[in-house]
Order: structure tokens, then sequence, then C-alpha cells
């Protein structure tokens, strides 16, 4: 099973937050406010994706976290990539694979060609997409 793991998921949620109104600096109450996710967990994301380039940070008492590129141009991949690390199908697709058997394997060129789709396809995928949903429930 391809899974990634709680982290990730809430990283995204809050992405998708922040992409349904970019122009706001959104502070880090407001969003446990709106996720319920632990404060510390919130925080540690916001980190994350900040000294990833996804979010930038603004200090003082109007400051907050907005994202640093409009949300059209934030794709899931780049999100997973910050939060999970490099998107790989099997170990031999990893960039830093030590697979003793990768020499005499007759799969993983296979396994190379899934992988690249799998990252093309989540590539693909703007927060601006998956924060249209948001918009409508918001509103309702």
């Amino acid at each position: 099973m391809i899974f990634f793991n709680r982290m990730t998921d809430y990283g995204i949620m809050i992405m998708v937050h922040l992409a349904a109104n970019p122009d706001h600096a959104h502070k880090s109450q407001e969003i446990v406010r709106k996720i319920p996710v632990a404060q510390a967990a919130v925080r540690k994301l916001l980190t994350i994706l900040t000294q990833n380039g996804l979010l930038v940070s603004h200090r003082g008492p109007n400051g907050g976290y907005q994202l640093a590129l409009p949300p059209e141009e934030i794709t899931i991949h780049q999100m997973i990539t910050a939060l999970e690390g490099a998107v790989a199908m099997t170990h031999c697709t990893s960039h830093h694979s030590t697979c003793t058997l990768l020499p005499s394997c007759s799969i993983s060129h296979h396994w190379q060609r899934i992988n690249g789709q799998v990252q093309d396809l989540l590539a693909g995928i703007t927060l601006d997409q998956m924060s249209k949903g948001l918009e409508r429930k918001l509103q309702t």
C-alpha cells in the first residue's frame, strides 16, 4: 500500500486552508481553530513548509504565514516532497538506492517508469485545484 504519513496529510490540509485566502497572513492559532490538529504539530508543519520555500513567514502583530507562490504554481508533488522527501514507489526508485540486486534486476526499469508516472500525476495537481472544494464548503 502506498501511504503518506499523517503529518503529510495535515500539512496539505494547512496548505489548502491557506490557498482559500492566499492574500491573508494566517496566524498559527487561526489555523489550529480551522484544522483541529495539535498546535505543536501545526507549528512544526509551518516551519517545514517555510523551510522548503512553500510558505513565507511574517513577524509582528499583523504577521502570519502565506503561500510563497500562487496556489496554481504549487503542486501536490512539491508539498509531498517537502513533507515526506522524494516520492519513491520502491527502494530502487529512490535517489539513494543501495539495492544490491539493481544491476541484475529485470523489473527495476518498470518501477522507474511507474514511479515517474506517479510523480508526473502529483506534479499535475495544483494546490489551486485542491482548494476549489474548500471554497464551496466555506460558503455553506
